[in-house]
């Protein structure tokens, strides 16, 4: 991870009456929205400083302001990028057959079942069942879905092969 640069605080001055008195006292000249930086001790004894000279009463700290300008890009490559969707897809370790599952996606977000886990058996190459339910007609590279959620399937899967859909923890 990057390092970040030590925290900064920027100090608005208090009014143009400051900003005149300060050029002709030797202090940094600064008009009445500019900032003086610093860490937050050097804050502080401008704070001090500054009531003592001026007898100002009132500071704005802004100890985020000018943070934009020292952003940097920490990644370039999106697949670092820690995301997940709502339902994973995995074949059954005791699978025989060759399919294998590609590109599970939530098709509708808002189904009532999209996180009810699923199983999709195959009674034969060319049919399966959705958690038992009635026999589907399947062919190579056909979309499957319910819940909310579609797959493919590449390879031929064989009789008995099951693929499972679960909720991402």
């Amino acid at each position: 991870a990057p390092s970040l640069p030590p925290k900064r605080w920027h100090l608005s001055a208090a009014a143009a009456l400051a900003k005149r008195s300060a050029c002709s006292t030797g202090m940094a000249c600064a008009s009445p929205t500019a900032m003086f930086v610093g860490n937050p001790e050097q804050v502080a004894e401008k704070i001090v400083a500054q009531h003592r000279i001026f007898k100002n009463d009132r500071f704005l700290l802004q100890p985020t302001a000018g943070v934009a300008g020292s952003l940097e890009m920490a990644i370039t490559d999106p697949s670092r990028i820690a995301a997940a969707a709502a339902v994973k897809g995995a074949a059954a370790t005791a699978n025989t057959g060759t399919g294998k599952l590609s590109g599970v996606t939530v098709t509708d977000s808002t189904h009532a079942n999209l996180r009810n886990p699923a199983a999709i058996v195959f009674t034969s190459a060319t049919t399966y069942t959705i958690d038992g339910g009635p026999p589907q007609t399947y062919t190579p590279g056909q979309t499957i879905s319910a819940n909310g959620w579609s797959f493919v399937l590449d390879g031929a899967p064989k009789v008995g092969d099951t693929f499972n859909i679960t909720p991402t923890p």
